[in-house]
């Protein structure tokens, strides 16, 4: 061989140093949220990662969002996980730690506080449906995940307020249908630094975040 050949070099790389596909992030994304789901990290976290995931760019960098976290396995969880919150003749607050996936709101003569800011949201979509007879519920969700409002009020209607935030790529939505006679339901998303705040305080403070996305 002439001095002046350089011998071609065939070694492939590390695994950890191969390049990693969109498909690749986004299956990395739907683990993270698969994990949230279930407790194991928080939406703050799931935030994080998911942010990280996304910018990935070599296997290596994937796998470290993974590596303190168990093979996903979703195949015991049921079908639906509903839960009711029904408030009659006064006003009531409710913190929700569990997991969901479907809510049922109910408010006669009432306005209760219905929190799902440190909830468990059981896959990418979240159904929260309200019926009011006469009152001002409040939902409380983390600015971390998407909202889908609709409904229909007779007198009076419904509000989003609070953080105007973009929640990250492939977040959970949350799909809030509310139906009333008088009154109607506003959905607070609120930051970190709102969400363990008294309702009053973190309505206070949420009228005084700026609407402009950011």
């Amino acid at each position: 061989m002439p001095d002046n050949v350089v011998p071609a070099d065939h070694s492939q790389p590390a695994p950890a140093q191969l390049r990693v596909s969109d498909t690749d992030r986004e299956q990395v994304a739907g683990q993270l949220r698969e994990h949230a789901a279930a407790g194991r990290i928080t939406m703050a976290e799931l935030e994080l990662r998911a942010e990280q995931a996304y910018a990935a760019k070599t296997q290596g960098e994937l796998a470290v969002l993974l590596s303190d976290l168990p093979a996903t396995d979703t195949s015991d969880l049921p079908a639906k996980r509903r839960h009711w919150a029904v408030s009659v003749l006064g006003s009531s607050g409710r913190r929700t730690r569990r997991r969901v996936r479907r809510l049922i709101s109910v408010a006669v003569f009432a306005s209760p506080n219905i929190d799902l800011c440190h909830g468990e949201f059981d896959g990418d979509e979240i159904v929260v449906r309200g019926f009011v007879l006469w009152g001002w519920p409040d939902i409380y969700l983390p600015d971390s995940v998407g909202l889908d409002q609709g409904g229909f009020t007779l007198i009076g209607g419904d509000r989003e307020r609070g953080s105007a935030r973009v929640p990250p790529p492939g977040a959970p939505v949350v799909k809030v249908r509310t139906y009333g006679l008088i009154g109607g339901y506003t959905v607070w998303r609120l930051p970190p630094e709102l969400q363990d705040l008294p309702f009053s305080k973190a309505r206070k403070a949420a009228r005084e975040l700026p609407r402009s996305a950011g």
